[in-house]
């Protein structure tokens, strides 16, 4: 059975809200998240990436899009991981972010049910439609008490990906 993980691009693999303001070139990925998701590849998980289409969807923004791609295709690679598939979405003021039917379709693309897939993001209103078709939702909280999720928040947080991805292939041991 193929052995898939959903990673949210902005939040956990790069730093979330840089994607409107810097050049692709100037984007750096968080320390570690390319070597968690190379341990992913290596352990034998497709790795799915939600990347998110801030503003209108014209060539400028499509143009910064294909370059931010590119460049972390790139910079994984020399780390020795890659990706399966990147995902993009529109982001739409109020929405839960991406919907149930982004993740319905990443599934459909993976020929894999949603229930106990890992589910990664930065925020938590991401991982609200995931929970919705029985994925295992995981927060990535940072080491920043403001991003610290509120005392009632139900799903298991890590400081980065690389401890989440540790504590994802200890369960499967």
């Amino acid at each position: 059975m193929t052995r898939l993980v959903i990673l949210w691009r902005e939040g956990v693999i790069y730093p979330a809200g840089e994607a409107a303001t810097l050049a692709a070139a100037d984007r750096q990925p968080l320390p570690g998240s390319l070597e968690a998701i190379a341990r992913l590849n290596h352990w034998g998980f497709k790795v799915a990436v939600v990347a998110p289409l801030a503003g209108a969807a014209d060539g400028p923004a499509l143009d910064t899009l294909n370059a931010t791609n590119a460049r972390f295709h790139q910079l994984l690679s020399r780390v020795g991981g890659h990706v399966d598939g990147i995902f993009i979405y529109r982001e739409k003021t109020g929405a839960a972010e991406g919907g149930t039917e982004l993740y319905q379709a990443i599934g459909d693309r993976f020929a894999h049910h949603l229930r106990g897939t890992p589910v990664i993001a930065g925020v938590p209103q991401a991982l609200l439609p995931a929970r919705q078709l029985g994925a295992n939702a995981m927060l990535l909280s940072g080491k920043s008490p403001q991003k610290a999720p509120p005392a009632d928040f139900a799903y298991p947080c890590y400081d980065d990906l690389g401890h989440a991805v540790e504590h994802l292939l200890t369960q499967r041991q």
